[in-house]
């Protein structure tokens, strides 16, 4: 988090994102994030589709590490943005993709800036998820599709998995904060041979 940011924060929330700083690192893309990569954004593509109320154009790709999911929406015909704090190598052929150093936190994006948000595997990093959540909502124009893992196979491994819901609670959480669930499907989280993931296609507005 850049220290401008963290000006804006009590002291003691100073110290929570310290933390987080400290765990960030570079996603390699190995066959198995890349094979989860591509079966999401394949989803997703699908529904734009055979579902005529879920259009979108524009693409704001949360923690887009080296840009995949940003390539594969690029080639499909649709302008996307990626945000990371990692220093990842971008994938060859997005050497000119817009990329927005900041933390997901504190986006200081415009309201209703992007039809879509894409947020695969994200949320369980954040301390405060439902914080996370509103910023989410309030950036994106009309839809948030939102990622999160099964916990009880994945616990809190690794250390910087910092909310771990069942998909009740993470259902629960999105509908305080407002979000409507389009869809929901179960996919296998392909980094471990237990994995299962909760795919949500959400209305924001």
């Amino acid at each position: 988090m850049e220290k401008q940011d963290k000006r804006k924060l009590p002291e003691n929330m100073i110290e929570v994102f310290d933390l987080i700083d400290e765990d960030l690192h570079p996603q390699p893309l190995d066959p198995a994030h890349e094979q989860g990569i591509r079966e999401t954004c394949e989803h997703l593509l699908l529904i734009n589709k055979i579902y005529e109320p879920f259009q979108f154009k524009t693409v704001l790709d949360l923690g887009c590490g080296q840009g995949l999911a940003s390539k594969i929406f690029i080639d499909a015909g649709k302008e996307c943005t990626g945000v990371t704090l990692a220093d990842d190598k971008p994938c060859e052929g997005l050497e000119n993709l817009e990329v927005i150093k900041k933390d997901i936190h504190f986006l200081e994006l415009p309201d209703n800036s992007y039809d879509l948000i894409f947020a695969r595997h994200i949320i369980e990093h954040s301390p405060i998820p439902m914080y996370m959540l509103f910023e989410m909502k309030r950036v994106s124009k009309n839809f948030i599709y939102m990622v999160v893992p099964e916990c009880n196979w994945l616990g809190l491994q690794p250390k910087n998995h910092y909310a771990i819901f069942t998909p009740e609670m993470w259902e629960k959480l999105f509908e305080r904060v407002g979000l409507k669930i389009v869809e929901k499907m179960i996919g296998k989280y392909h980094v471990h041979p237990k994995g299962i993931e909760y795919r949500y296609l959400l209305k924001s507005n």
